[in-house]
Formats: C-alpha cells, structure tokens, sequence
C-alpha cells in the first residue's frame, strides 16, 4: 500500500476535520504554517498585471454597492 501524504492533514478545507478527529493538533497545526516558505516575493503589482488586472474587484465593488434611491417628488 502506498504512503499518503502526511501534508493532507494541514490542508486549509480540512485542518479542522483533522483536529476535532485527533489526527493532527492544533499546535501540529500551528507548526505546519510556520514552517511554510515565504512566497510574498511572487506576489505581481497590479501595474504590471498583479490581482487587480482580473477584474475581480471591480466586479465586487459593483455587486457590494447600495442600491440607489428613486428621488422623492
């Protein structure tokens, strides 16, 4: 039988599955993140075609805006 990956656990959609069933403990947990590399140096400035150029906030600021009032006569 093949190993599973022991990596799983600490998987952001299934940490707490983890936790709350005793496979890994918080601290485990806290472990794991902490051990994680530092990727903010791949992070693109939206001038040079980052996040922002997907138009993905522009989207959620016109969805999140308050619908206008009709002027009162």
């Amino acid at each position: 039988m093949a190993l599973r990956d022991k990596n799983r656990f600490f998987d952001l959609r299934t940490f707490s599955r983890h936790i709350r069933s005793g496979r890994i403990t918080r601290e485990q947990y806290q472990e794991f993140v902490k051990a994680l590399p530092d990727v903010a140096e791949n992070i693109m400035d939206p001038e040079e075609g980052g996040d922002a150029s997907d138009g993905y906030e522009t989207l959620q600021d016109e969805t999140n805006e308050q619908p206008q009032q009709p002027p009162t006569s």
